[in-house]
């Protein structure tokens, strides 16, 4: 019986499905349990540890994110490879094919060459007896034998510089008749000056991207199921004493707290944000949950509304850094958030995560840990 070959073993699929990897590859990511997204490889980050990490496109909303798409978590069923993306063309040089060099003369002394190539032969030996006749022949060999004369030793001396020629200084320049004003005819023409505002274009796109966000978050809410339980979202927010003051003190002009998110995050976290869900808010480098808030209600302003709440920030979330951010994603808050300590690792543990908190998270309730920690803010919250 002839031995068949083993099986692909999962292993040996999970690096092929790696190597099959490319710019423009289309994939699905799993971003939390039951809730996957679609993107599309842009390149692969060489700035990061590993060798797995890609720079993507998410298909929702066009941002951008780094991912790391290794071995194991494909094998875990984190993500899956949709469609390759373009091979890269690899130029194949073909290498020059030299002639095998021949003989002139066979074994028994014959020669092999052509009679062109003899009669070639026969002039050149012609031409070189009238050569050595007129006395060329000689004189030539002597000048190719000729050593060349001693390079010029280096001395402390550098060599000495030309003199420059004293000229007269040129009076004015040539200018062509565009740069005179002048069309091509030679007739006078008013120039164009090239003004560019970029505040004013600035303030277009940012006007520009707030009509799209209200447009979609006005259809987004008509779509939206009201009802149902209550979700759990973890909210970092920063350095404790930066932007966070809208937590502790009421917004004036508004009369309740507030939070703002920033438009990146409008698909995975402020388009999921219902009434009487509850935040969890952590300040950066504290390794604690501080506070617990209720939404009250969601709605979208322009970005000189918000400035009136927050600074706008330079950050870097894992996605590329971001500029001049602002937070048009407002969530008032039912009352002042309640003040807390608990552990942050230890939470994110309950609820599945081992990895940093670096941008917010929407807690899904399919573990029992996850149930834990809501109960356990609603109960402090008096829910």
């Amino acid at each position: 019986m002839p031995k068949t070959a083993p099986k692909q073993t999962v292993v040996d699929a999970a690096h092929s499905v790696i190597s099959s990897l490319r710019q423009d590859s289309k994939f699905s990511y799993k971003w939390n349990k039951k809730e996957w997204y679609t993107g599309r490889l842009i390149n692969r980050d060489s700035k990061s540890s590993g060798k797995y990490w890609w720079t993507v496109v998410w298909d929702d909303d066009g941002s951008q994110s780094r991912v790391n798409l290794n071995p194991a978590s494909w094998q875990k069923g984190n993500w899956a490879l949709l469609t390759k993306g373009r091979p890269k063309k690899r130029v194949v040089r073909k290498k020059e094919q030299r002639a095998p060099a021949t003989k002139t003369t066979k074994e028994g002394g014959e020669s092999t060459l052509s009679q062109y190539e003899l009669e070639r032969l026969k002039n050149i030996e012609e031409n070189k007896a009238e050569l050595e006749r007129l006395g060329i022949g000689a004189m030539r060999s002597t000048m190719v034998n000729t050593p060349r004369s001693k390079a010029r030793k280096l001395s402390g001396s550098s060599r000495p510089r030309r003199q420059l020629v004293s000229r007269t200084a040129r009076v004015g320049y040539r200018q062509s008749r565009r740069l005179k004003g002048k069309d091509p005819s030679g007739k006078a023409a008013p120039r164009r000056k090239l003004q560019v505002n970029f505040e004013a274009q600035a303030k277009k796109r940012e006007e520009e991207t707030y009509k799209e966000l209200v447009a979609r978050w006005k259809n987004d809410k008509k779509l939206k199921a009201t009802g149902g339980d209550r979700q759990l979202f973890m909210v970092p927010t920063g350095v404790l004493g930066y932007n966070d003051h809208t937590l502790e003190e009421e917004v004036p002009s508004l009369g309740t707290y507030l939070w703002g998110f920033a438009k990146g995050l409008y698909s995975r976290i402020f388009a999921h944000i219902n009434p009487g869900d509850i935040l969890l808010f952590t300040s950066g480098a504290t390794g604690k949950f501080n506070r617990i808030g209720v939404a009250a209600e969601t709605y979208v302003v322009n970005q000189s509304e918000c400035d009136k709440f927050w600074q706008r920030m330079d950050y870097n979330m894992g996605s590329g850094a971001k500029t001049n951010v602002g937070f048009p994603l407002l969530v008032p808050l039912k009352g002042k958030p309640v003040q807390i300590d608990w552990d942050k690792r230890e939470t994110l543990a309950l609820c599945g995560y081992s990895d940093r908190l670096q941008s917010s998270r929407r807690i899904l309730m399919d573990l029992e840990g996850s149930r834990l920690v809501r109960a356990r803010c609603e109960k402090r919250l008096g829910l």
